[in-house]
């Protein structure tokens, strides 16, 4: 995938690529994808769609700190827009990255919302991913 999508040119001209190589290769391409996400344009923290695929590919990588910006953007994006089962796995996501930075609190809410809606729009993987999320938050 990363191969492919560095022959295509992708990797400097398509911001979807940042996901691309984060899910393809995280370690080999992290610190490729943390220099994008620094110098992200500010387009990225107002579409809800290239904030989406950066908060992912900041998760995916470990780079817990750069994600809340991007993650809000999405959430928010994804509720104006009622696509539950979306924003189910996307609150999933926020809710990791904010048990990574030790805000339980912020988590655990996010979590319990994730696994209601993952619920009601038939997404048992990401209510189960919620579940581990405030389990793991209950532990502490």
């Amino acid at each position: 995938m990363v191969d492919a999508a560095e022959r295509a040119g992708a990797v400097e001209n398509d911001p979807r690529a940042l996901t691309v190589l984060a899910y393809a290769a995280p370690i080999e391409c992290g610190s490729v994808v943390t220099k994008w996400l620094d110098s992200a344009p500010s387009s990225a923290e107002t579409n809800a769609e290239l904030a989406r695929g950066y908060g992912s590919a900041a998760v995916v990588i470990g780079s817990f700190e750069l994600a809340p910006r991007f993650l809000a953007t999405a959430v928010d994006g994804l509720r104006s827009q009622g696509r539950l089962g979306n924003l189910a796995r996307l609150l999933v996501i926020q809710s990791w990255d904010a048990t990574c930075l030790g805000e339980w609190p912020a988590a655990l809410s996010m979590a319990d919302e994730a696994e209601r809606l993952a619920a009601e729009t038939s997404e048992p993987v990401w209510a189960a991913g919620a579940q581990a999320i405030t389990s793991r938050g209950s532990e502490a």
